[in-house]
C-alpha cells in the first residue's frame, strides 16, 4: 500500500487513530479521533498520552505504551477524558509503528455498552414477562430436530407427510430430541408437574400419547413447511394422569444462519371451558326431554279428566251409582296428580328468580309427611304402605311447602326405590335441625350422579330404564328447603338410600 493509500486510511477511517512518539506525546490523530474526543485534532499534539484517559494507575497505563515501544501488541480497555471532562468506555490496542512512535487504535465502546445494557434490560423484561405470565409458556430447544429436517431434504426427501406415514418411530425419536430449556409456573400448574425439573427432562423417560405425537407432527410438518407462526389444538395428559386440551401457539427463533434453534410456545387451556360447554349442552338436551316430559305428564292426566268428564256429562243416565263413583275418583287422582305437578312447575320456576313465597310458622314435620302420603293415597287410587316414625317435632317453616317437598321425596322413594319406605322424624339441636329422613331399600343413585340428581331437569332414565320422572321433584325439594333456611341431603348406607329433610327448630326448641 502506498504511503498516500495509507494515509488516507488513517485520515477517512471512523475508528479513533492516535501516534505517538517514545515520550508518549501525541503525534497525530485522526478525525474520528476528535470525534471520540470531542475536540479538534490539532488540539492533541504534543499532549501526554495519559492525559486522554481517565485511569488512575498512570504508572501501568504508561508502562503498557512504553511495552508498545518494544515491538510488543497489548490491548485493554480504558476510560477516554471526553472534551466536557466526562469518561467514555473505549478499548484501546497499541502496536508499534517503526522507529520509536506507537500507534494507538481506539474503539468507542460507548455504543456496544448501551446496547449491551438494553439487551440486559429487555432479556430481564422478557424473562419477567414469561414467568409471571397467566398463560403457560415453555421455551424448546428445536435444533436437533432442524438438524434432522435439514438431512432429509438434503437426502431427497420432498413429502414429510408421507415419509413420517412410513416411517413413524422416526417421529418419536425426533419428540424424544426436543430440548426444554425453560418453563414457566403457569406451565408447571398446568401439567400438574412436582417441580420445573420433572417438566424440563422432557420426553426421554415417557410415555408418548397419541396426542404429543399428533402435536409434535404438526410443529414438524410446520417447520417443514418454512411456517415460522402456528397453532393447533392439542389434547394431551398432565403428570397425575388427567386429560387436558389446550390450543398451543408457536413462534420459531431462527439462527444467522436460519437453521431451527428455539420453539416459544404458549398454551391456553380451554379444558374448564370445554366441560362447561359440555355440561351446558347436557342441560340444554335435560331441559328438551323435560318438556316433553311435561308435554307428557299434563296432557295424560289432563286427557283422563276431560275424557272421563265428558263421558259423566253424556252417559249419566246410563250409568250406575258405582260405575259414576269410579269414575269420579279417577278424575279426582288425576287432578290431584295434575295439580302437584303444577305446583312443582310453579316452585321451579319461581326458584330461577328466587320468588318461591313461603310463610313460616310451627310445623309438625311428622303431621306433614302423613298428610304428603294422604296425597299420594288420592293421587294414585291405592294406599301406600309406608312404615312412619319418630315424635311430634316442629319445624319453623310453611307446613304446605314441607308437605310438598316431602311429597316429592316419599314419591321419589316410592317410584325408585325398593319394597319398603320408611319415613322418621327427629330433631339435633346442636345443629338447630329438625330432620325427616325419607328412606328406601333401593339401589339408590349411582355415585357418580348423586349431586347431579338434584339439578333441575336431571332425568333418571339416562341411567336407568325410568322414563316416567320429570326431573324436577329433588330439585323442587332442595330449592324450597333452601329458602326455608334449610337444605335436603342424600346418602346410601347398608342398603338404604336415605334423604334427609332438614330445617331449623322453631325457636322455643332450639334454646
Amino acid at each position: 500500500m502506498s504511503d498516500s493509500a495509507k494515509m488516507g486510511f488513517f485520515t477517512g477511517s471512523n475508528v479513533a487513530f492516535v501516534i505517538l512518539d517514545a515520550t508518549h506525546r501525541v503525534v497525530e490523530v485522526n478525525g474520528a479521533a476528535g470525534l471520540l474526543w470531542s475536540t479538534s485534532p490539532e488540539n492533541f499534539v504534543g499532549k501526554d498520552a495519559t492525559t486522554l484517559f481517565l485511569n488512575p494507575d498512570i504508572e501501568i497505563l504508561v508502562k503498557r505504551f512504553a511495552d508498545a515501544g518494544a515491538g510488543n501488541e497489548i490491548s485493554f480497555r480504558a476510560i477516554a477524558r471526553v472534551g466536557n471532562g466526562s469518561g467514555s468506555p473505549v478499548e484501546v490496542h497499541v502496536a508499534p509503528l517503526g522507529g520509536a512512535n506507537v500507534g494507538l487504535v481506539v474503539h468507542d465502546l460507548s455504543t456496544l455498552q448501551r446496547l449491551e445494557r438494553q439487551h440486559v434490560r429487555e432479556a430481564e423484561q422478557y424473562r419477567s414477562l414469561f414467568m409471571n405470565a397467566p398463560l403457560p409458556m415453555r421455551e424448546e430447544d428445536f435444533s436437533a430436530v432442524g438438524e434432522w429436517l435439514a438431512e432429509l431434504r438434503a437426502s431427497g426427501v420432498h413429502n414429510l407427510t408421507t415419509y413420517l406415514d412410513d416411517n413413524p418411530e422416526e417421529v418419536e425419536a425426533a419428540i424424544r430430541s426436543v430440548r426444554p430449556l425453560r418453563v414457566n409456573p403457569a406451565c408447571v400448574r398446568l401439567l400438574k408437574a412436582d417441580s420445573v425439573g420433572q417438566v424440563l427432562a422432557g420426553f426421554r423417560d415417557v410415555e408418548l400419547t397419541p396426542g404429543v405425537v399428533a402435536s409434535f407432527r404438526a410443529q414438524f410438518e410446520a417447520l417443514w413447511g418454512g411456517d415460522t407462526h402456528a397453532e393447533y389444538q392439542f389434547i394431551g395428559q398432565n403428570y397425575v394422569g388427567e386429560t387436558f386440551e389446550c390450543r398451543i401457539y408457536w413462534n420459531v427463533r431462527k439462527n444467522p444462519d436460519s437453521s431451527v434453534l428455539h420453539i416459544d410456545a404458549t398454551m391456553l387451556d380451554f379444558t374448564d371451558l370445554r366441560r362447561t360447554q359440555s355440561r351446558l349442552e347436557q342441560q340444554i338436551a335435560d331441559r328438551d326431554d323435560f318438556l316433553a316430559g311435561v308435554s307428557h305428564q299434563i296432557r295424560t292426566p289432563l286427557a283422563a279428566v276431560l275424557g272421563l268428564s265428558e263421558e259423566l256429562q253424556t252417559q249419566w243416565g246410563d250409568l250406575s251409582r258405582e260405575e259414576r263413583l269410579d269414575i269420579l275418583s279417577i278424575v279426582v287422582q288425576q287432578g290431584f296428580e295434575l295439580a302437584g305437578l303444577v305446583e312443582d312447575l310453579l316452585v321451579a320456576a319461581s326458584a330461577q328468580m328466587d320468588h318461591v313465597k313461603w310463610r313460616p310458622e310451627a310445623t309438625v314435620l311428622i303431621e306433614e309427611a302423613r298428610r304428603a302420603i294422604d296425597l299420594l293415597d288420592h293421587a294414585r287410587g291405592q294406599k301406600v304402605d309406608i312404615d312412619v316414625r319418630g315424635h311430634g317435632i316442629t319445624a319453623w317453616a310453611d307446613p304446605g311447602r314441607v308437605r310438598q317437598i316431602l311429597r316429592n321425596l316419599i314419591a321419589n322413594a316410592i317410584k325408585h326405590g325398593g319394597s319398603r319406605v320408611v319415613i322418621e322424624a327427629g330433631g339435633d339441636e346442636s345443629r338447630n335441625c329438625a330432620f325427616v329422613d325419607v328412606r328406601d331399600d333401593g339401589t339408590g343413585i349411582p355415585e357418580q350422579y348423586a349431586t347431579a340428581a338434584f339439578e333441575p331437569y336431571w332425568r333418571s332414565h339416562r341411567h336407568t330404564t325410568n322414563v316416567t320422572s320429570l326431573g324436577i321433584g329433588l330439585s323442587v325439594a332442595r330449592d324450597l328447603a333452601r329458602t326455608m333456611g334449610g337444605d335436603v341431603t342424600y346418602s346410601y348406607e347398608d342398603g338404604w338410600a336415605t334423604f334427609r329433610l332438614c330445617l331449623p327448630l322453631t325457636p322455643d326448641e332450639s334454646e
